[in-house]
């Protein structure tokens, strides 16, 4: 497994060249043998979100949530977030900007579910 993670970590970094499709073959040849010696999956598939739920997460909502509940929860996060509440803190300013991106963009989304706009 170490020379798997060394071939990986050489190709990120460029001192190796080697295909896309070589670097997953190893990836997930790594994987199999961490399951193996850890005795379960690592990435369980009932833990992977779909992008809908992703976008709930980001608007801090439960999923199936009705759209009056998004757009109410956007607004409020569009306050909250909203990074020139933070200039005088660029760490909080930086981490602001991201978390606004992050509910725009779940917005948008919804928006485009939903039909409006």
């Amino acid at each position: 497994m170490k020379n798997i993670i060394n071939d990986i970590k050489n190709m990120v970094t460029g001192k190796k060249e080697i295909s896309t499709k070589e670097a997953f073959t190893l990836m997930h040849k790594e994987l199999e043998e961490a399951e193996k010696a850890y005795g379960k999956n690592i990435f369980p598939e009932e833990n992977i979100l779909t992008p809908e739920e992703v976008h709930y997460r980001a608007l801090k909502l439960k999923a199936g949530a009705p759209f009056e509940k998004i757009q109410e929860q956007y607004a409020k996060l569009k306050n909250k977030y909203n990074p020139e509440l933070f200039k005088d803190n660029e760490e909080k300013y930086e981490k602001a900007k991201e978390l606004d991106a992050r509910a725009e963009f779940a917005f948008q989304y919804f928006k485009q579910k939903f039909g409006i706009e």
